[in-house]
């Protein structure tokens, strides 16, 4: 599915039996028509837009892959959870980092023991890019999912809940450097410790 006219072509001629629509409706309609046959849809799409495709994919019986950010907010990530169980099918969020080599490495010290009893632990991704992505990214808010904290920082969380299990207390110290309407920004937040924990 893409609506880029560009990348329509390029995908006609690399596979050009493959069913090209040119958004989620078009996708949506040549399934229901019969014309399409899948078993699992995979959604890169803005993540405001992953609840409503995952509910109506899950719906008519299809897997879900979800990109990260899986959704812009705790309602939306259960609504796709509760519909997924009630369709009898899996809905997942796409975690490429958990595969990194650097991570991989580290995953095998810490579980092997050869580190002894890990007191702290640090990571981050460096990141510059002044010119924004060109899509999307540059435009979605917080509230929509957008902003590196939700898209590098869901993996750097993933990472650190695979290495040392079930999370008691969270803390975060977050700055952002950018030019425009969202320049310099700090803030420190203690997120204390989440329900159920």
């Amino acid at each position: 599915m893409t609506g880029n006219p560009a990348r329509t072509v390029s995908a006609r001629r690399r596979f050009p039996r493959a069913l090209i629509v040119p958004d989620y409706a078009g996708l949506l309609r040549s399934i229901d028509d019969g014309s399409l046959e899948l078993d699992l849809v995979v959604l890169g799409t803005p993540p405001a837009l992953h609840r409503d495709q995952a509910i109506a994919a899950v719906g008519r019986g299809f897997h879900v892959v979800v990109d990260k950010p899986f959704a812009p907010s705790v309602e939306d990530a259960q609504a796709m959870i509760d519909a997924a169980a009630a369709a009898g099918v899996v809905v997942t969020v796409f975690q490429n980092r958990r595969w990194d080599g650097d991570f991989l490495t580290v995953a095998d010290l810490v579980g092997s023991g050869r580190l002894g009893e890990v007191h702290t632990f640090e990571s981050r991704f460096e990141w510059w890019r002044p010119e924004g992505f060109g899509n999307w990214r540059d435009a979605a808010g917080i509230d929509e999912g957008g902003g590196l904290l939700t898209d590098l920082g869901s993996h750097l969380i993933d990472q650190a809940l695979r290495l040392f299990g079930p999370v008691d207390t969270a803390r975060a110290d977050l700055r952002r450097h950018s030019s425009g309407a969202g320049a310099t920004r700090t803030a420190s937040q203690n997120c204390g410790t989440p329900p159920g924990s």
